[in-house]
């Protein structure tokens, strides 16, 4: 098959749903002709203004070639409305509206940002969702749905088969650090001083913020800084604060390492509250009693996807029924 992927970054050096798109590309390009659209990578070093202008004669010579699949992820799904004759896929990993209300920084960017994407699931032939939540919320714009967990391809990593100390509580947090992901966190530290003493706190992620970097550090917790592969397995428990968030990859690579997370009350969550080894908190008084619980023991991580190939599968399938 011939396919066009278009992305905003094209990369294996990021987290989240750009290195989900990264690693769906690389499986699609084994078995298929892949040409892949973006405005950023790890190979072109140029300005700015020169990318884009790059992007868009790309796009506009793309429009005479005969794709059988035209994919796109992030806002730029909005570019599916020029696609009117070919099958169009959207990977949808945003995490609009909740975003919009964490700053005003989140809230300008929100202004066209997530019209585009609601653009893009209007035009496209099929939304691919990486959560149930998301797909029940936006199902009635969508022509068709899918919902494709996130994969977690198992890796050889030496580190992480290092077993943890039983003896210290040691969490894990990960995430690049701003005030959206870890001002909660700050929060909870200052709130719960001394009940927290027991526990220590590990994160791993680029510094965007460096007064939250700061404050962080300021409260003992361990910058790790940005790492290819996390060792879940030397940790406790996987914990996150963050304010929006779609479905992190984080979780389920802590899951697939059998570790139980804790995370916020929000319903983004809700279909997986009922998972063992997974556990959603209110308020700080009951993140701390789920931290001291005895009854995290069993982690339930069955309904995670073990390959990009079976998600790959899976799609087509679907389109082709």
């Amino acid at each position: 098959m011939k396919i066009l992927w278009i992305t905003k970054t094209y990369s294996n050096k990021h987290t989240g749903g750009t290195i989900v798109s990264y690693n769906y590309i690389k499986t699609l390009k084994s078995d298929n002709e892949v040409t892949i659209l973006s405005i950023k990578n790890d190979i072109a070093k140029i300005s700015f203004l020169k990318s884009y202008i790059s992007f868009y004669r790309n796009l506009y010579q793309s429009f005479s070639q005969p794709y059988d699949y035209v994919f796109f992820d992030d806002h730029l799904s909005a570019l599916a409305l020029l696609f009117p004759r070919k099958k169009t896929i959207y990977f949808y990993h945003g995490n609009w509206p909740a975003l919009l209300f964490t700053s005003i920084t989140f809230f300008i960017k929100g202004i066209y940002l997530f019209p585009m994407c609601l653009i893009g699931m209007m035009f496209s032939n099929y939304i691919i969702f990486v959560n149930p939540y998301y797909q029940n919320l936006y199902k009635y714009i969508c022509r068709n749905t899918l919902v494709l967990l996130n994969p977690v391809v198992q890796k050889n990593d030496n580190t992480s088969s290092i077993e943890k100390d039983n003896t210290k509580n040691k969490i894990i947090l990960v995430g690049n650090i701003d005030a959206r992901k870890y001002i909660n966190l700050i929060d909870f530290l200052r709130w719960g001083k001394e009940k927290l003493s027991s526990f220590e706190f590990d994160l791993y992620g680029k510094v965007i913020d460096k007064n939250i970097e700061k404050q962080l550090r300021l409260y003992g917790v361990n910058i790790k800084g940005f790492v290819s592969k996390i060792p879940y397995k030397q940790y406790s428990f996987h914990m996150s604060f963050s304010k929006a968030e779609n479905l992190p990859l984080s979780l389920f690579e802590a899951l697939s390492d059998s570790i139980p997370c804790i995370y916020p009350f929000e319903k983004n969550y809700l279909p997986f509250q009922n998972k063992e080894g997974f556990f959603l908190y209110k308020d700080f008084n009951q993140c701390l009693e789920i931290l001291f619980s005895k009854s995290l023991t069993h982690v339930d991580n069955s309904y995670i996807p073990k390959s990009y190939e079976a998600n790959i599968l899976s799609l087509f399938n679907y389109i082709n029924k």
